[in-house]
């Protein structure tokens, strides 16, 4: 039904009653048109059965406004997901404490209102029916996805999946002993070379990757989308459901990188203390997520590397300055033809271990169109229950383990973090180093040049203490950048160690001291 002219559209409200992706469209369409003042062109993926709940608190939050207060509020970011429930950030800062108060309780009232109306219908139920794992009302929590499509494609291959799961739970648990991602008791393998028992997690299902195969056609009209979603699930389905956690290491290998970080000791204590808690357990190393805010280049980024190696363990870093939006963290919506998985999926899915390290550098410095949030789906990943079923947003229905994840965060200026973000780390300030730290320092940019390149091995494994100390007194951030030349020199003349003549620096002062 077209709208009058001059007149906005009220979302179509859904009434117990599933709609179709094109009709959820046009209600998206018509909600960020009531309350444009409120989204400001920022881009609107809430499911069906909420956005009636989000239009009418809306209108209440525009009926405590003055005239001229709309224009002050707006959207910071809106999340939600088949786990996560509506969770919604508003910028409220411009208003009066009064209504600024009254807006944040309706806002973080949403949260738990959402958690007793059906995402998919919008109808209201009682907390008794509400059922962990799905969400949803008892007519439409059994179903995958959101729309009438969808729900067709359920009774469609309701048959089929009902076979193929109780053929799985035949062949993988004969004995009826069949556990759950909720349980984090993480079982166990023997490493056939060393014979030590190694800890695995549980990181998805097979019968969900099944699931998804057999509705690949219903999910998406792009062929090369539905080639691109059923060779994920294959590569999953042959990596199988478990992975390894990172095998702890020697307490003497954290010692060694104290002295090698001495202003990065904290931060190199909490995994320490982590690593010991682990071998009183079964040996599998959580770590809390980390905020480490300092001036750059002191070490911030070099040590999460370092740790990486010496947990040996998978590692994503990705640098926040340069992302536009939550695509590598969540993915790409899957109603999108060119949808994609992000890298956080790659890095958990196609890596070796439960619990790889991921490094947001520099996440105070988040670049692209202000619309957009690059750190959106970072909330519900850096709390543990909302994480361990993560789902990207390419491959909805795939629900994934990711609270082993150990995430490193790292800032110039604490400020400029979100305080949701803020409350769910550990936050550290990082010194720069002395003049005296900066030559082990040295020391440490030296041993790292040597093990990363093929030519490492013709060169003195250490560095000459003249050497160091001429680096000391430039930016840490250059040490790199001047030894890599300084190489190149020594090989001209036919030298396999570095002099101080190949150094070239220019003397900054310790005010001016980076890491790279």
């Amino acid at each position: 039904m077209a709208a009058r002219k001059g007149v906005a559209m009220k979302p179509k409200k859904t009434h117990n009653k599933l709609i179709s992706r094109r009709a959820h469209a046009r209600n998206l369409a018509a909600i960020q048109q009531n309350h444009a003042w409120f989204f400001q062109g920022k881009p609107l993926d809430i499911r069906p059965g909420w956005v009636a709940y989000l239009d009418s608190l809306l209108d209440k939050i525009k009926t405590i406004l003055t005239v001229e207060e709309p224009k002050y509020v707006r959207l910071e970011y809106l999340y939600c997901d088949a786990d996560s429930r509506l969770r919604l950030f508003a910028d409220t800062s411009s208003l009066s404490e009064a209504r600024r108060r009254v807006i944040e309780h309706l806002i973080e009232k949403a949260k738990p209102d959402s958690e007793t109306i059906c995402s998919k219908c919008g109808i209201s139920f009682t907390k008794s029916q509400y059922l962990l794992p799905g969400i949803g009302c008892p007519e439409h929590r059994e179903f995958e996805g959101d729309f009438v499509e969808d729900y067709r494609a359920h009774l469609a291959l309701k048959k089929i999946a009902a076979a193929e799961h109780a053929r799985l739970q035949l062949e993988e648990f004969p004995n009826g002993d069949q556990d759950d991602l909720d349980n984090h008791t993480p079982a166990t393998v023997i490493d056939e070379t060393t014979g030590i028992e190694i800890p695995q997690l549980r990181l998805y299902r097979l019968d969900d990757l099944y699931k998804i195969k057999h509705s690949v056609k219903t999910r998406s009209a792009d062929s090369d989308a539905r080639q691109r979603m059923k060779a994920i699930c294959d590569d999953l389905i042959e990596r199988g459901e478990y992975r390894a956690y990172a095998r702890l290491p020697d307490p003497d290998a954290f010692e060694d990188l104290r002295r090698r970080f001495p202003n990065l000791s904290e931060t190199i204590d909490v995994f320490r203390s982590s690593a010991a808690l682990a071998r009183l357990g079964n040996g599998a190393l959580e770590v809390p997520p980390l905020l480490l805010v300092g001036p750059p280049g002191i070490g911030k980024t070099q040590v999460a590397n370092e740790i990486a190696a010496m947990l040996d363990t998978d590692f994503l870093e990705i640098r926040m300055e340069n992302e536009q939006n939550a695509a590598s963290i969540s993915g790409s919506s899957e109603f999108w033809g060119n949808t994609q998985t992000g890298h956080f999926f790659t890095v958990l899915t196609g890596g070796r271990t439960a619990n790889p390290i991921v490094l947001l550098d520099e996440l105070d410095k988040v670049g692209g169109d202000s619309r957009y949030n690059p750190a959106g789906g970072l909330y519900s990943l850096l709390e543990r229950e909302t994480a361990q079923r993560f789902e990207d947003q390419s491959i909805r229905g795939l629900k994934m383990d990711a609270s082993a994840v150990i995430w490193i965060i790292t800032a110039n200026d604490l400020d400029l973090i979100p305080a949701p973000i803020r409350s769910r780390t550990m936050v550290q300030h990082i010194r720069q180093p002395t003049r005296e730290e900066s030559v082990l320092i040295a020391h440490s940019i030296y041993g790292s040049i040597l093990k990363g390149r093929s030519w490492g091995n013709h060169f003195n494994p250490e560095l000459g203490n003249d050497v160091a100390e001429k680096l000391s007194a430039t930016e840490p951030r250059q040490m790199k950048v001047c030894l890599i030349s300084a190489f190149g020199k020594a090989a001209l003349a036919s030298r396999n160690y570095i002099c101080t003549g190949d150094i070239q620096v220019e003397e900054t002062g310790m005010g001016r001291m980076g890491f790279l």
